[in-house]
């Protein structure tokens, strides 16, 4: 695919409110180290194609155009139809969350590999809602790999992680409020029901997040080694995580 921007072998660059529109590929990027204040990409497949490369994203947005003369593009419709309509990246996926719909869903935007980027308020189209300004999250990416760390320790028993699965899924599925989970987990360890209180500002749906690292940790014990070996074999983001509601 054709990139609208391509930065190769630079150091200290710096893309400033940038726009692309109707394209593959936004911004393409390898051995460099760059820094992105603002951009805007409407109907681009591929917004950030990054390689080898490091820097900082900051203030940019994915979205559809709605102007019925414009159109939205083919890509934009098959995603509408399937939130996993698109290419696998490299690297284990970056999280986004809706507070529209307080649904976690992988980022369309950030395709990377071998990459250390700084990212801080990157939005782009919710796939559940169609809501604009879905917050791409390194926080939750963050707290999944801490909670990673904390179960793959040895001071983690099997049964340990079973209570955890069941106080998860009651509050995943409405059952028990958030609060009450985060105490329950908090008195059988409090490092675990340290992160799941953090996880709360991601809504509700960052518990399943959670749940899937539990579940197949006691899966998967002893056969997985690495932490980015285990949060890209887990799949941790390639889903859509959402909440159960209570029926009336």
């Amino acid at each position: 695919m054709k990139a609208v921007f391509r930065i190769d072998g630079v150091n200290n660059a710096t893309l400033k409110d940038v726009h692309a529109q109707n394209a593959g590929i936004g911004i393409d990027a390898t051995n460099s180290e760059f820094e992105v204040r603002g951009a805007t990409f409407v109907n681009v497949d591929q917004p950030y194609h990054i390689r080898d490369s490091s820097g900082r994203i900051e203030n940019s947005e994915s979205k559809h155009a709605v102007d019925r003369e414009v159109g939205p593009s083919s890509s934009a419709i098959s995603e509408r139809r399937s939130s996993v309509g698109w290419s696998s990246p490299s690297g284990p996926r970056v999280p986004c969350h809706c507070k529209s719909c307080d649904s976690i869903f992988p980022s369309k935007s950030f395709d990377v590999a071998r990459a250390r980027f700084y990212l801080y308020n990157n939005s782009e189209v919710c796939p559940i809602c169609e809501t604009p300004g879905a917050e791409v999250s390194i926080g939750l990416y963050d707290l999944a790999e801490e909670m990673v760390t904390l179960l793959s320790g040895p001071s983690s028993s099997r049964k340990l992680l079973k209570e955890f699965e069941g106080i998860a899924t009651s509050a995943l599925r409405g059952r028990i409020d958030a609060e009450d989970a985060i105490k329950d987990i908090s008195s059988r360890s409090p490092e675990a029901g340290s992160i799941y209180d953090r996880a709360e500002a991601f809504g509700k749906a960052a518990f399943g997040v959670l749940l899937v690292i539990q579940t197949q940790i006691i899966l998967y014990e002893d056969t997985m080694a690495g932490l980015r070996s285990i949060m890209k074999d887990l799949g941790l983001f390639e889903h859509v995580y959402q909440v159960e509601h209570k029926s009336e």
